[in-house]
């Protein structure tokens, strides 16, 4: 079923999944980290899956395209290798973002494949995301499908229906909903 997620650069992202038991809001920002249902309240994220989840926000394109200047950035040509038909430029990203490797096709200038560590609940990981069907929408040109695996295996894909730009967001979005309190007695 269709994935809502909301990303606020630098340091927010909000998620709303369907779940056979309602409307699963997953919040992770500066002040909260949290999974909530309705009618079951909500439970605090671990702060190891809170930090995750924010991390790859800093391994995004648009996050690092966004720092492209800052100093505390450092990008490092690799070398090249073969991604299918296309000999890759590979780019090494790193400083103030978790290390991440570019694998970009130099006749487009699109991102093929990226590499990551990452820690998930089982311990850490190396990641891989696969990025296909670039198209352009808002002026900006962005990949519409993302395969990903972890270590080695396939994990999920997602395939991006609608993408906004600097769409007015409600701050209520990266809040914690107010529990109601138990009935009195």
């Amino acid at each position: 079923s269709p994935v809502e997620v909301t990303l606020a650069f630098p340091d927010s992202m909000h998620v709303e999944m369907q779940i056979p038991q309602g409307t699963l809001t997953i919040v992770a920002s500066p002040n909260a980290g949290f999974m909530s249902v309705p009618g079951m309240g909500s439970r605090s994220m671990p702060p190891e899956q809170k930090t995750e989840m924010l991390s790859q926000l800093h391994h995004d394109f648009v996050y690092i395209a966004q720092h492209a200047d800052d100093p505390a950035f450092t990008f490092s040509a690799a070398g090249t290798e073969k991604i299918g038909d296309v000999d890759a430029a590979i780019l090494d990203i790193g400083g103030a973002v978790p290390p991440v490797r570019w694998y970009i096709d130099p006749k487009t200038g699109y991102i093929l494949r990226e590499k990551y560590k990452g820690m998930g609940q089982s311990g850490p990981f190396e990641g891989e995301t696969e990025m296909t069907d670039w198209r352009t929408a808002d002026g900006v040109t962005m990949p519409y499908l993302h395969k990903n695996k972890q270590n080695g295996q396939d994990t999920s894909s997602a395939e991006i229906k609608k993408i906004e730009i600097n769409p007015q967001i409600d701050p209520k979005l990266f809040e914690k909903p107010a529990e109601k309190e138990a009935a009195k007695q």
